[in-house]
Protein backbone atom coordinates (compact mmCIF):
# COMPACT_ATOMS: atom_id res chain seq x y z
CA UNK A 1 0.00 0.00 0.00
CA UNK A 2 1.51 3.44 -0.83
CA UNK A 3 2.62 5.75 1.96
CA UNK A 4 0.55 9.14 2.88
CA UNK A 5 1.56 12.62 4.06
CA UNK A 6 -0.37 12.27 7.00
CA UNK A 7 -2.22 9.79 9.17
CA UNK A 8 -3.75 9.54 12.61
CA UNK A 9 -5.08 7.14 14.57
CA UNK A 10 -6.80 7.15 17.36
CA UNK A 11 -7.86 4.43 19.81
CA UNK A 12 -9.48 4.20 23.14
CA UNK A 13 -10.49 0.96 25.40
CA UNK A 14 -10.34 -0.05 28.85
CA UNK A 15 -7.15 -2.17 30.10
CA UNK A 16 -8.75 -5.73 30.81
CA UNK A 17 -6.01 -7.16 32.41
CA UNK A 18 -2.42 -6.81 33.82
CA UNK A 19 0.01 -9.23 34.68
CA UNK A 20 3.77 -9.95 34.62
CA UNK A 21 4.03 -9.75 30.84
CA UNK A 22 3.61 -7.07 28.15
CA UNK A 23 0.13 -6.64 27.03
CA UNK A 24 -0.54 -5.86 23.35
CA UNK A 25 -3.26 -3.47 22.84
CA UNK A 26 -2.54 -2.89 18.86
CA UNK A 27 -0.27 -3.89 16.00
CA UNK A 28 -0.46 -2.93 12.09
CA UNK A 29 -0.26 -5.60 9.81
CA UNK A 30 2.89 -3.53 8.02
CA UNK A 31 6.22 -4.98 8.25
CA UNK A 32 8.17 -5.65 11.45
CA UNK A 33 9.96 -2.28 11.16
CA UNK A 34 7.17 -0.18 10.23
CA UNK A 35 4.18 -1.51 11.99
CA UNK A 36 2.32 0.36 14.96
CA UNK A 37 1.98 -1.06 17.75
CA UNK A 38 1.03 0.09 21.74
CA UNK A 39 1.79 -2.27 24.77
CA UNK A 40 1.05 -2.02 28.24
CA UNK A 41 3.87 -2.45 30.10
CA UNK A 42 3.91 -4.81 33.13
CA UNK A 43 5.10 -1.80 35.29
CA UNK A 44 2.14 0.16 33.53
CA UNK A 45 3.40 2.24 31.46
CA UNK A 46 2.41 2.52 27.88
CA UNK A 47 4.97 1.56 24.82
CA UNK A 48 4.52 3.28 21.16
CA UNK A 49 6.69 1.81 18.12
CA UNK A 50 5.92 3.49 14.97
CA UNK A 51 9.18 3.35 12.44
CA UNK A 52 11.89 5.63 14.13
CA UNK A 53 9.37 6.60 17.21
CA UNK A 54 10.04 5.04 20.10
CA UNK A 55 8.35 5.98 23.20
CA UNK A 56 7.63 4.63 26.69
CA UNK A 57 5.17 6.88 29.54
CA UNK A 58 6.22 6.83 33.63
CA UNK A 59 5.37 3.68 35.11
CA UNK A 60 1.79 3.16 36.51
CA UNK A 61 0.15 5.31 33.74
CA UNK A 62 -2.83 2.74 33.52
CA UNK A 63 -3.50 0.22 35.69
CA UNK A 64 -5.98 -2.58 34.81
CA UNK A 65 -10.04 -1.46 34.52
CA UNK A 66 -9.09 2.04 33.70
CA UNK A 67 -9.67 3.95 30.32
CA UNK A 68 -7.07 5.33 27.85
CA UNK A 69 -7.17 7.55 25.07
CA UNK A 70 -4.36 7.33 22.48
CA UNK A 71 -4.15 10.15 19.75
CA UNK A 72 -1.03 9.14 17.21
CA UNK A 73 -0.45 11.40 14.58
CA UNK A 74 2.50 10.42 11.91
CA UNK A 75 3.14 13.33 9.40
CA UNK A 76 5.75 13.03 6.21
CA UNK A 77 7.95 16.11 7.31
CA UNK A 78 7.56 15.63 10.97
CA UNK A 79 6.39 18.92 11.22
CA UNK A 80 2.56 17.79 12.40
CA UNK A 81 3.81 14.36 14.31
CA UNK A 82 1.95 14.09 17.90
CA UNK A 83 1.47 11.42 20.11
CA UNK A 84 -1.47 12.19 22.96
CA UNK A 85 -1.54 9.63 25.90
CA UNK A 86 -4.28 10.23 28.18
CA UNK A 87 -5.51 7.98 31.21
CA UNK A 88 -9.62 8.88 31.32
CA UNK A 89 -10.21 8.08 34.51
CA UNK A 90 -7.06 9.43 36.58
CA UNK A 91 -7.13 12.61 34.24
CA UNK A 92 -3.89 12.17 33.22
CA UNK A 93 -2.59 13.19 30.08
CA UNK A 94 1.33 13.33 28.09
CA UNK A 95 1.76 15.00 24.66
CA UNK A 96 4.59 14.79 22.60
CA UNK A 97 5.67 16.30 19.70
CA UNK A 98 8.36 13.84 18.58
CA UNK A 99 9.57 15.73 15.30
CA UNK A 100 10.40 12.64 13.66
CA UNK A 101 9.75 12.35 9.60
CA UNK A 102 8.02 9.73 8.97
CA UNK A 103 6.28 8.55 5.14
CA UNK A 104 3.53 5.97 7.12
CA UNK A 105 1.43 4.02 4.89
CA UNK A 106 -1.89 2.38 6.08
CA UNK A 107 -1.36 -0.69 6.63
CA UNK A 108 1.10 0.10 9.48
CA UNK A 109 -1.90 1.12 11.39
CA UNK A 110 -4.59 -1.64 10.03
CA UNK A 111 -5.17 -4.09 12.98
CA UNK A 112 -3.33 -7.31 12.33
CA UNK A 113 -6.20 -9.22 14.58
CA UNK A 114 -9.50 -8.09 15.07
CA UNK A 115 -9.01 -9.76 18.62
CA UNK A 116 -7.89 -6.26 19.33
CA UNK A 117 -11.68 -4.71 19.02
CA UNK A 118 -12.41 -6.74 22.19
CA UNK A 119 -10.51 -4.15 24.63
CA UNK A 120 -11.32 -1.15 22.51
CA UNK A 121 -14.35 1.60 22.27
CA UNK A 122 -13.41 3.00 19.41
CA UNK A 123 -10.51 2.93 16.39
CA UNK A 124 -10.44 5.31 14.17
CA UNK A 125 -7.97 6.02 10.99
CA UNK A 126 -7.98 9.00 9.18
CA UNK A 127 -5.75 10.40 6.29
CA UNK A 128 -5.82 14.34 7.27
CA UNK A 129 -5.63 15.81 10.62
CA UNK A 130 -8.11 14.97 13.78
CA UNK A 131 -8.31 17.20 16.71
CA UNK A 132 -6.46 15.99 19.86
CA UNK A 133 -8.50 17.30 22.12
CA UNK A 134 -12.13 19.05 22.63
CA UNK A 135 -11.90 22.55 24.06
CA UNK A 136 -14.90 23.77 25.76
CA UNK A 137 -16.98 24.38 23.03
CA UNK A 138 -21.28 24.67 22.27
CA UNK A 139 -23.11 22.64 19.52
CA UNK A 140 -24.73 24.79 16.87
CA UNK A 141 -27.93 26.40 18.02
CA UNK A 142 -26.96 26.69 21.72
CA UNK A 143 -28.78 30.32 22.68
CA UNK A 144 -26.29 32.81 24.17
CA UNK A 145 -27.63 35.54 26.38
CA UNK A 146 -26.96 39.32 24.91
CA UNK A 147 -27.69 42.18 26.28
CA UNK A 148 -30.22 42.37 22.92
CA UNK A 149 -31.69 38.64 23.81
CA UNK A 150 -30.32 35.21 23.33
CA UNK A 151 -27.93 34.41 19.97
CA UNK A 152 -27.48 31.37 18.65
CA UNK A 153 -23.58 30.18 19.13
CA UNK A 154 -22.75 30.45 15.39
CA UNK A 155 -24.17 33.72 14.71
CA UNK A 156 -21.77 35.38 17.31
CA UNK A 157 -19.35 37.75 15.39
CA UNK A 158 -15.97 39.57 16.72
CA UNK A 159 -17.42 42.75 17.84
CA UNK A 160 -20.98 41.54 18.93
CA UNK A 161 -21.81 42.10 22.90
CA UNK A 162 -22.73 39.18 25.16
CA UNK A 163 -23.76 39.44 29.07
CA UNK A 164 -21.02 37.69 30.94
CA UNK A 165 -21.06 36.86 34.90
CA UNK A 166 -18.37 38.70 35.89
CA UNK A 167 -17.44 41.70 34.08
CA UNK A 168 -20.99 42.73 32.50
CA UNK A 169 -21.52 43.29 28.84
CA UNK A 170 -18.15 41.91 26.92
CA UNK A 171 -17.59 41.78 23.32
CA UNK A 172 -16.82 38.99 21.36
CA UNK A 173 -12.54 39.18 20.22
CA UNK A 174 -12.84 35.73 18.19
CA UNK A 175 -14.85 32.93 17.47
CA UNK A 176 -14.26 29.62 15.89
CA UNK A 177 -16.07 26.13 14.65
CA UNK A 178 -14.75 22.67 13.80
CA UNK A 179 -16.66 19.52 13.38
CA UNK A 180 -15.58 16.85 16.07
CA UNK A 181 -15.74 13.20 16.20
CA UNK A 182 -18.33 12.48 18.98
CA UNK A 183 -17.46 8.64 19.72
CA UNK A 184 -16.12 6.92 23.00
CA UNK A 185 -15.22 10.04 25.53
CA UNK A 186 -15.33 12.46 23.24
CA UNK A 187 -18.83 12.26 22.89
CA UNK A 188 -20.56 15.33 23.49
CA UNK A 189 -22.13 15.75 26.77
CA UNK A 190 -26.47 16.44 26.20
CA UNK A 191 -27.64 18.89 29.13
CA UNK A 192 -31.35 18.68 29.66
CA UNK A 193 -33.85 20.87 30.59
CA UNK A 194 -35.01 22.29 32.88
CA UNK A 195 -32.41 20.88 34.90
CA UNK A 196 -29.11 23.39 35.32
CA UNK A 197 -31.61 26.61 35.06
CA UNK A 198 -31.31 25.34 31.35
CA UNK A 199 -34.48 26.19 28.95
CA UNK A 200 -33.76 24.21 26.05
CA UNK A 201 -31.77 21.19 25.88
CA UNK A 202 -28.01 21.67 24.81
CA UNK A 203 -25.03 20.07 23.88
CA UNK A 204 -21.24 20.81 25.11
CA UNK A 205 -17.88 19.05 25.14
CA UNK A 206 -17.29 17.08 27.88
CA UNK A 207 -14.95 19.11 29.26
CA UNK A 208 -16.90 22.50 29.26
CA UNK A 209 -17.15 23.84 32.49
CA UNK A 210 -20.00 24.63 33.84
CA UNK A 211 -20.17 27.43 37.26
CA UNK A 212 -21.49 25.95 40.59
CA UNK A 213 -22.09 27.73 43.55
CA UNK A 214 -24.11 27.56 46.81
CA UNK A 215 -24.51 26.32 50.45
CA UNK A 216 -23.75 23.09 49.37
CA UNK A 217 -20.85 24.08 47.45
CA UNK A 218 -19.39 25.99 50.35
CA UNK A 219 -19.94 23.07 52.80
CA UNK A 220 -18.38 20.73 50.84
CA UNK A 221 -15.26 22.40 49.44
CA UNK A 222 -14.91 26.17 51.19
CA UNK A 223 -15.14 27.81 47.86
CA UNK A 224 -18.28 30.32 47.19
CA UNK A 225 -18.37 28.83 43.71
CA UNK A 226 -16.26 25.60 41.45
CA UNK A 227 -16.48 24.35 38.53
CA UNK A 228 -17.92 20.83 37.47
CA UNK A 229 -16.97 19.87 33.94
CA UNK A 230 -20.28 18.83 31.62
CA UNK A 231 -18.89 15.34 31.37
CA UNK A 232 -18.44 14.74 35.41
CA UNK A 233 -22.22 15.68 35.02
CA UNK A 234 -23.40 12.90 33.65
CA UNK A 235 -26.18 10.38 35.36
CA UNK A 236 -28.75 9.24 32.86
CA UNK A 237 -30.93 11.81 33.69
CA UNK A 238 -30.26 15.44 33.79
CA UNK A 239 -27.10 14.95 31.76
CA UNK A 240 -26.24 11.85 29.35
CA UNK A 241 -23.86 11.46 26.64
CA UNK A 242 -25.44 11.58 23.17
CA UNK A 243 -23.93 9.10 20.48
CA UNK A 244 -26.04 9.36 18.12
CA UNK A 245 -24.34 11.14 15.51
CA UNK A 246 -20.36 10.25 14.45
CA UNK A 247 -19.44 14.41 14.34
CA UNK A 248 -20.82 16.79 14.81
CA UNK A 249 -20.15 20.95 14.17
CA UNK A 250 -18.82 22.74 17.28
CA UNK A 251 -18.62 26.45 18.55
CA UNK A 252 -16.32 28.36 20.43
CA UNK A 253 -15.42 32.41 21.17
CA UNK A 254 -13.11 34.44 23.61
CA UNK A 255 -13.13 37.19 25.22
CA UNK A 256 -11.08 39.83 26.78
CA UNK A 257 -10.53 37.79 29.93
CA UNK A 258 -12.16 34.27 30.47
CA UNK A 259 -15.32 34.54 31.67
CA UNK A 260 -18.73 32.90 32.18
CA UNK A 261 -22.09 33.29 29.88
CA UNK A 262 -25.60 32.11 30.82
CA UNK A 263 -27.38 30.02 28.49
CA UNK A 264 -31.15 30.18 30.54
CA UNK A 265 -29.86 30.26 33.85
CA UNK A 266 -26.81 28.23 33.37
CA UNK A 267 -24.04 29.88 33.52
CA UNK A 268 -20.87 27.87 31.50
CA UNK A 269 -17.68 29.42 30.61
CA UNK A 270 -16.40 31.02 27.61
CA UNK A 271 -13.32 29.81 26.05
CA UNK A 272 -9.66 30.00 28.17
CA UNK A 273 -6.69 30.26 25.82
CA UNK A 274 -4.72 28.11 27.36
CA UNK A 275 -7.54 25.06 26.64
CA UNK A 276 -7.29 25.91 23.01
CA UNK A 277 -3.85 25.51 23.07
CA UNK A 278 -3.99 22.35 24.75
CA UNK A 279 -6.74 20.42 22.28
CA UNK A 280 -4.71 21.64 19.67
CA UNK A 281 -1.31 20.02 20.90
CA UNK A 282 0.05 23.18 22.01
CA UNK A 283 2.34 23.98 24.66
CA UNK A 284 1.08 25.89 27.53
CA UNK A 285 3.92 26.64 29.56
CA UNK A 286 4.37 30.46 28.81
CA UNK A 287 0.63 31.43 28.97
CA UNK A 288 0.40 33.72 31.78
CA UNK A 289 -1.64 31.81 34.83
CA UNK A 290 -5.08 34.28 33.81
CA UNK A 291 -5.18 32.49 30.23
CA UNK A 292 -3.79 28.92 31.76
CA UNK A 293 -6.31 28.52 34.60
CA UNK A 294 -9.65 29.22 35.32
CA UNK A 295 -10.85 31.70 37.88
CA UNK A 296 -12.33 28.80 39.81
CA UNK A 297 -11.10 25.38 41.10
CA UNK A 298 -12.51 22.84 38.74
CA UNK A 299 -13.82 19.66 41.06
CA UNK A 300 -12.44 15.91 40.01
CA UNK A 301 -15.36 13.39 38.95
CA UNK A 302 -15.37 12.14 42.25
CA UNK A 303 -16.06 15.51 43.95
CA UNK A 304 -18.49 16.43 41.26
CA UNK A 305 -20.93 13.53 41.78
CA UNK A 306 -20.49 13.79 45.56
CA UNK A 307 -21.74 17.38 45.10
CA UNK A 308 -24.33 16.17 42.85
CA UNK A 309 -25.77 13.84 44.92
CA UNK A 310 -25.76 15.95 48.18
CA UNK A 311 -27.86 18.85 46.15
CA UNK A 312 -30.20 16.37 44.99
CA UNK A 313 -30.64 14.53 48.39
CA UNK A 314 -31.37 18.09 49.66
CA UNK A 315 -34.00 18.47 47.35
CA UNK A 316 -35.80 15.54 48.18
CA UNK A 317 -35.68 16.65 51.92
CA UNK A 318 -37.45 19.87 50.15
CA UNK A 319 -40.09 18.23 48.67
Amino acid sequence: MPKSDHVTLILEGRLSRGGPRPVRLWAGIGDASGDFTLYRMPDGAMRISHRDVEMTTEPGTLSPGETFLLHYRADANGRDALIDIQNIDRGLRLLLRPRVPSAPALTDFLPKTPRYMEQLTLAALATHELPVGHAPCFETGTPINTPSGPVRVEDLRPGMVVNTLNNGPQPVRWTGQRELLCLGSMAPVLLRAPYFGLTQDCRVSPRHRILMDGTDVEYLFGEERVYIRAGDLVNGISARRDYTKPTRVFHHFLLDDHDCVTVGRCRMETLLLGDMLAADGRNTGQLSKADALPDYPTLDRAAAQTLLSLIAEHRRVAA
